[in-house]
């Protein structure tokens, strides 16, 4: 403003008294120190102001709001998830079949996708050997940092005394490796459908070995294939609830790979919050013991 200011006087008051031509000039001069300033100040690295605490309990609600109830699904239509590669699904599928695997049905985990939309996930189901592998085909494009692009077949098997094998090319450890339960054997995200077939009818040979005992359940609806998912989610559920919500490969999907200083600064805070929680629940526990001792 101040050079404007100056500017205008030059041109609509051409005096050329010293004391005038000298105002002029500081009013420009000012403005023109005060505009390297401000070009200055605006030039520094403005230092983060994310609230850690507040994204922390963020996430920390979310994989409670996701571990604290029932997976909801609802069938899906690839043409609503533009962005996927169809050719990876298509070819996946096209691998299992050739092993007398028979489609399902695509899903979409509607409960994960309320909860965190940037990993809405479209999931194509199969099953095979007489409907005691469910295979699940999914690709995940978490929103955030470029380069995540995590193509995954899983194959699952539930036994009737409620544990399971899981076999998976996941990228990531989208589970932890020693859940009470299921027993999960990971390889390399190059590993073909068919490939990683083989393994899971290895381990599942190797384990019915080892326990004649041990029975396969049977998937060959839908709802069966649900009903089994929402059994291993429950086991999912009690190990997060006592061993962490969130784990370092939960803040790769969310906030993105490789993690910034910040990423794990909010990690950190996350465990914090988990300490401050569960101390908060000991003593509401504590509490209600007390008070029915004394009833």
């Amino acid at each position: 403003m101040l050079i404007i200011v100056g500017v205008i006087m030059f041109f609509t008051q051409p005096g050329t008294h010293p004391v005038l031509l000298a105002f002029r000039v500081g009013l420009v001069a000012v403005g023109l120190v005060g505009l390297i300033i401000l070009t200055l100040l605006n030039s520094r690295p403005k230092r983060d102001t994310t609230d850690v605490h507040a994204v922390a309990r963020e996430i920390l609600d979310h994989q409670k709001q996701l571990f604290g109830a029932p997976q909801e699904h609802a069938a899906a239509n690839l043409d609503d998830f533009p962005d996927l590669d169809r050719s990876f699904y298509e070819g996946a599928q096209s691998a299992l079949e050739s092993q007398d695997f028979a489609f399902i049905e695509d899903v979409e985990n509607t409960t994960l996708s309320r909860a965190l939309p940037a990993l809405r996930t479209f999931v194509r189901t199969m099953v095979g050997d007489g409907d005691t592998i469910v295979a699940r085909i999914f690709q995940l494009l978490p929103s955030g940092r470029a380069g995540r692009d995590i193509r995954t077949i899983e194959l699952t098997t539930e036994f009737t005394d409620f544990t399971f094998l899981v076999t998976t090319n996941a990228a990531l450890a989208l589970d932890a490796p020693d859940i009470r339960g299921i027993t999960i054997a990971r390889f390399s995200p190059e590993t073909s459908a068919v490939d990683l077939l083989g393994k899971h009818r290895a381990a599942l040979a190797a384990l019915r070995a080892k326990n004649p005992s041990l029975q396969p359940v049977r998937c060959s609806t839908l709802d069966a294939v649900l009903t089994s998912t929402r059994h291993a989610h429950a086991v999912r559920a009690v190990h997060r609830k006592r061993n962490g919500y969130v784990t370092l490969d939960d803040m790769k999907l969310i906030r993105g790979e490789p993690l910034t200083d910040l990423d794990r600064e909010i990690f950190e805070g996350i465990n914090q919050l988990e300490a401050s929680d569960r101390a908060a629940e000991s003593r509401s526990d504590s509490a209600d013991d007390q008070g029915e001792d004394e009833e």
